[in-house]
């Protein structure tokens, strides 16, 4: 069944450490896997939600406002008040849908963080590795992203796995052992964690 909350009633529902996250979309912390995941998949959802309400308020938009230039120049050429009148609310209609579309775009998340940390941490925690600490730093917003977008270290012993997600790359490392790859599927990405994790 389709959730049908909108993204400031999900926004309203989440703890006050994940709205910050969401808020300063700057952040680092260590937790274990099982940990991360149970702080993380509310945010989740929370993002897929403003994706999708995002996608919808581009296209109302560009509806209301088209049909608000349409009618205002036909109110001009005919001279009619009740069609500028008409145009003049859907241009209302139009700023109206542009503030939430605002909104939205504040709280939205790189999609990294979905796409390929979160699946990270459901192999790990179904194969068994849900109590390794994972520690992780997050810049998810867009003009911070200058090195990463997520990095971190897998278990606390020296030596330790530590992986980085770009916007278009990844890394991991493991003592000598150093892996690099593009992101296209987070399998890639997992697999080459995984393998260091057996």
């Amino acid at each position: 069944m389709a959730d049908l909350r909108t993204p400031k009633q999900i926004f309203d529902e989440l703890s006050s450490a994940q709205r910050r996250f969401l808020l300063e979309k700057d952040a680092s912390g260590k937790r274990t896997a099982t940990a991360w995941l149970e702080f993380l998949k509310p945010i989740v959802a929370f993002d897929i939600l403003v994706d999708n309400s995002s996608k919808k308020l581009r296209h109302a938009l560009r509806l209301l406002a088209f049909m608000a230039a349409f009618n205002l120049l036909v109110a001009l050429i005919i001279g009619n008040g009740w069609v500028g009148a008409t145009g003049g609310l859907m241009a209302f209609l139009a700023a109206y849908q542009w503030s939430k579309l605002r909104a939205n775009v504040k709280r939205d998340l790189h999609n990294h963080l979905r796409d390929y940390f979160v699946p990270l941490l459901s192999y790990m925690v179904e194969g068994d590795f849900g109590e390794m600490v994972v520690e992780a730093k997050f810049q998810l917003r867009e003009k911070d992203q200058r090195q990463y977008v997520i990095e971190g270290s897998i278990g606390e012993e020296v030596g330790g796995i530590r992986f980085a997600i770009t916007r278009d790359s990844y890394t991991v490392d493991f003592g000598v052992k150093h892996v690099e790859g593009k992101l296209g599927k987070a399998n890639q990405l997992v697999g080459d964690v995984m393998q260091f994790l057996s």
